[in-house]
């Protein structure tokens, strides 16, 4: 049993399953062969050997997430329940429990159970777990409270909470979270082209400019985003500056031409 369990952890199912075959009956057997189910994303038959082993805290872990799985929620809540704090030692587990409850309504025990992981491991993936459940409660305030109160987090972290906000379709709480993010990290490419697409999609085409253009100082091939907005905007002076900086020879031979157009030059 010890080989089986050694064989999962190095993700090699097929050799664990053969293993297995050769250990007597017993308590253990049931759990580690309830570890090979659910490694083998056979939940229901993880559940039943899981249930052969005497209950304790751990045990009741490996039921709960089996349970959550199959999405039997109310016997992941109340398995997740008789798991003293043991769930708190995982992050998967902290977001699964949340995930039980939220499916079960239980909005206020979900937020709960995900603060009380946050305080435990300052995870973003917990954090963006929060966020997102509050955005769901029509809790908009309290997730824009609830990003800028944790710790500061990563560029990648921080467009994926705005990337929370924006599919709600609270386009200005994006913009803040985003222009935040710009602030403490002026020169990253994604964080403006991001602001670039959002402010685009508002109809803002000065503050689209912008952000085309300081991303445009770090990677040229959107010179031409530059050029182009500039001259949708009857700004041609402007627009002339980043035409020559196009680096693509038939993106800036459109440039040039669109440029001819406007300004009469037939």
């Amino acid at each position: 049993l010890d080989l089986v369990e050694a064989l999962l952890r190095d993700g090699n199912l097929k050799a664990a399953e053969e293993e297995l075959k050769n250990a007597r009956p017993s308590s253990r057997k049931s759990l580690v062969s309830g570890h090979v189910d659910f490694a083998a994303k056979r939940y229901a038959a993880a559940i039943k050997n899981y249930l052969n082993v005497p209950e304790d805290p751990k045990r009741n872990v490996f039921l709960a997430r089996a349970y959550g799985q199959s999405q039997e929620w109310k016997e992941c809540d109340r398995t997740f329940g008789n798991s003293g704090t043991l769930w708190l030692s995982r992050d998967e587990d902290v977001i699964l429990k949340g995930t039980c409850e939220y499916q079960l309504r239980k909005w206020e025990a979900a937020l709960r159970t995900l603060r009380a992981g946050y305080e435990k491991s300052q995870s973003f993936l917990v954090q963006r777990e929060e966020t997102a459940l509050l955005l769901e409660m029509g809790l908009s305030r309290a997730a824009l409270d609830s990003v800028f109160l944790r710790r500061t987090p990563s560029v990648a972290e921080s467009l994926g909470l705005a990337e929370l906000f924006h599919n709600k379709k609270l386009i200005d709480d994006t913009l803040i979270i985003l222009e935040w993010t710009r602030s403490k990290f002026p020169f990253d490419l994604d964080t403006n082209l991001t602001l670039a697409k959002v402010y685009f999609g508002k109809g803002q085409l000065h503050a689209t400019a912008e952000a085309f253009e300081r991303a445009a100082r770090i990677d040229s091939r959107y010179a031409y985003h530059s050029a182009e907005i500039r001259r949708q905007l009857g700004q041609p002076q402007v627009a002339q500056y980043w035409t020559p900086l196009v680096p693509d020879e038939k993106e800036r031979l459109k440039s040039r031409m669109a440029l001819y157009v406007d300004t009469n030059r037939y």
